[in-house]
């Protein structure tokens, strides 16, 4: 390797123009994910709560800006997208490090965002023990597949700083470009379980199926992840050549960061339709408080609504005069679901007028 390298950087001084692509779609899609992340969390402000789900896609989306830092970062003081032999040691060591560095950030911003989308599932969808098993083994599988990347990539090599310096002697702990599609393929297996995972509950639900359609449509927006993940492995495969990853990991680079950012995206697209539906019924009047508005969009049976933060409704005959806080699990059967579990923790107001509806999703 050190016979490759020049004494001094032979490459131009400006940024590769494969790598000026690399850097603009990244930032499209990083303000994208940005913006997914916002819109979510105004939606959950303003139907109950934040949940533990919105948090691991916040913690996606800072490792996707760690993403898009080390991408620039590459194209710049990395000097990128050049044959391996224009570059002098010290350049290349900087290329390798930035490189490890964006592989680490991938794989645990795509772990976190199955996290977040297995969470959300959970919390609406805690319905049958088939279910909360089978979620569960989709979450063992998405902390292994982080784990065993993670160590994976950095103790590749033996030693460990031959990741960065490969002229020093030293010797791969395992077939690397083996490891690479197999851990690929796995990324993308268990992306497809995750989009398949609520399609037999929702088609099971009590609704019209115009609202199924709509609702399992929104689960079925992870098929764009799987045509990232497909895509990112046909360039690993196709184009990038461990001997000169300087010069051939620019287009691998480019889906790697699209799937990032697509990844927190669509686990941030269940959360929009009741953003959407408050946003109709248009500002908030009165005290300034949600209760009301969310009562109203109870009653007016808009976008079906599931989960821990359900309110079910029952007319008294007559109205109270307070507010209640509702805080108590209830046990209902929906015909071929079995009991479903019901908690609640929004405050509403009891009046004859209320009836049984299904509270928010997200």
């Amino acid at each position: 390797m050190s016979s490759m390298l020049s004494p001094v950087d032979l490459m131009p001084s400006g940024i590769e123009h494969g790598n000026i692509t690399l850097v603009a779609i990244t930032s499209v899609f990083t303000f994208l994910s940005t913006v997914a992340v916002i819109l979510r969390f105004i939606s959950r402000r303003i139907s109950v709560s934040v949940k533990w789900d919105d948090w691991f896609s916040l913690i996606a989306l800072l490792l996707a800006y760690g993403c898009l830092v080390v991408t620039v970062l590459d194209a710049t003081i990395a000097h990128g997208g050049y044959n391996i032999e224009y570059y002098s040691a010290a350049t290349l060591e900087k290329f390798l490090k930035i490189t490890l560095a964006e592989n680490v950030l991938y794989a645990a911003s795509i772990s976190f965002s199955k996290a977040a989308v297995l969470l959300l599932y959970h919390r609406i969808f805690n319905i049958k023990k088939s279910f909360r098993i089978a979620s569960w083994i989709v979450g063992f599988l998405v902390a292994g597949y982080f784990i065993t990347g993670e160590c994976l990539l950095i103790f590749a090599y033996n030693p460990i700083e031959a990741q960065w310096k490969p002229w020093l002697p030293n010797s791969a702990n395992f077939n690397i470009i083996a490891t690479w599609y197999v851990m690929s393929s796995i990324n993308m297996v268990v992306d497809f379980l995750i989009l398949c995972l609520p399609q037999p509950v929702v088609w099971r639900l009590k609704m019209s199926r115009k609202k199924k359609i709509l609702l399992s449509g929104l689960f079925c927006f992870g098929i764009l992840i799987c045509i990232a993940d497909m895509m990112h492995i046909v360039c690993v495969v196709t184009q990038v050549d461990i001997n000169n990853p300087t010069a051939t990991e620019g287009t691998t680079g480019i889906w790697e960061n699209v799937e990032v950012n697509l990844s927190v995206i669509v686990t941030c697209l269940p959360t929009f339709p009741s953003l959407i539906s408050h946003w109709r019924k248009g500002p908030r009047s009165g005290s300034g408080s949600y209760d009301n508005e969310y009562k109203k969009s109870l009653n007016n049976g808009d976008f079906p609504r599931m989960g821990n933060s359900t309110t079910f409704s029952y007319g008294s005959g007559r109205e109270q005069n307070s507010m209640d806080k509702v805080s108590y699990g209830s046990s209902y059967n929906m015909d071929h679901m079995g009991p479903v579990h019901v908690q609640t923790d929004v405050r509403v107001k009891w009046d004859g007028q209320s009836h049984h509806s299904l509270g928010s999703m997200v």
